[in-house]
């Protein structure tokens, strides 16, 4: 069997000016699906509004551009 041989790249540092673009993908448990991947779990832990809270917290602390759900 033939694998393709890879050459990394000589990475070069952006010009100033260069626009930094950040996006998010995250993965995110429905709210009709909780009860199927939290089951046995405490409540207070696994509720949606917990999970919510904590969601909402991580995706501040990412400061991106773009959001993929």
């Amino acid at each position: 069997m033939h694998l393709r041989g890879w050459s990394p790249r000589a990475a070069s540092p952006p010009a100033a000016a260069t626009p930094v673009l950040r996006i998010v993908s995250y993965n995110i448990l429905a709210e009709t699906l909780e009860s199927n991947t939290t089951a046995g779990l405490d409540p207070q832990i696994a509720s949606f509004r917990a999970r919510k809270a904590l969601l909402a917290h991580e995706l501040e602390s990412w400061n991106a551009d773009i959001y993929c759900f």
